[in-house]
């Protein structure tokens, strides 16, 4: 019986490092998929540049090796209009804009996994705060309108 068990552990443990290389491999890839193509990260600089810059929030110079790669994660998990909606959300948080105790937004603090949807969900929008929800007035790209 303890034969057995060991047995399966060892296949569960050749699984997980199977699963663990993949991973890694991805991860350290340069690949970047058809769906969420090399396209993108121009509009998203310029926007970042544009609609970001007037609050203070540093300008992107490239979105380029592993900051692509976590691009590329986000537009994959969140979709083609995440970035725009993260910047929107932005504009209306002064804890973002660096206007409070706190100034470590970045470009790349955005990126990390377990912040992007956090800004995305509003979390950190002041009139959320103030009226218990997202702020209505925030523009909805106009891709979501005509679906």
């Amino acid at each position: 019986m303890e034969e057995k068990v060991l047995e399966e552990l060892l296949e569960r443990v050749n699984k997980l490092e199977k699963e663990v290389a993949n991973l890694s491999k991805s991860l350290n890839s340069e690949e970047v998929p058809p769906e969420t193509s090399k396209t993108s990260y121009p509009k998203i600089l310029e926007e970042w540049n544009a609609e970001l810059g007037p609050f203070g929030i540093p300008k992107l110079t490239s979105i380029s090796g592993r900051r692509a790669r976590l691009v590329s994660a986000r537009l994959r998990e969140y979709g083609k209009d995440s970035f725009h909606l993260c910047i929107e959300e932005v504009k209306h948080s002064r804890f973002l804009q660096g206007k409070t105790e706190w100034n470590g937004f970045t470009f790349d603090w955005l990126l990390r996994p377990n912040n992007f949807p956090k800004v995305l969900e509003g979390n950190y929008n002041d009139n959320r705060k103030k009226e218990g929800g997202r702020d209505s007035s925030s523009s909805i790209p106009q891709s979501w309108i005509s679906q």
